[in-house]
């Protein structure tokens, strides 16, 4: 349960850096919620046994579903591509991406 309450703080983290509005709010928004959303696809792979390396790269846990027994899917593949090249661009390229671009995406949205 604990795991699950800290992808939900990440999350929640994530939405209130986004509404922060400081100039790096974007970038820290999607570096937060590749965090949450790392955590919750790690917890996921765990939960139908998928074989999972001992430093399993973000992407790798949407194959590691795919390939158990489970015939379980994680969706959301495409759009977490897009998040975790946007967390890169800004963590080790220096993009600061903009706030509307960052809100306008399918994969920081406050809307539901």
């Amino acid at each position: 349960m604990s795991r699950i309450i800290r992808t939900k703080f990440l999350y929640r983290a994530a939405v209130n850096e986004l509404d922060s509005g400081h100039p790096f709010a974007a970038g820290m928004a999607i570096s937060l919620l590749q965090d949450a959303v790392e955590a919750m696809a790690h917890e996921a792979a765990a939960s139908v046994n998928a074989q999972l390396k001992t430093h399993t790269n973000f992407l790798e846990h949407w194959d590691a579903v795919a390939k158990s027994a489970s015939g379980k899917q994680l969706p959301y593949k495409i759009e977490m591509t897009e998040l975790n090249a946007a967390r890169v661009n800004f963590k080790h390229l220096g993009v600061n991406p903009s706030l509307p671009e960052a809100r306008s995406s399918a994969w920081l949205r406050t809307d539901f």
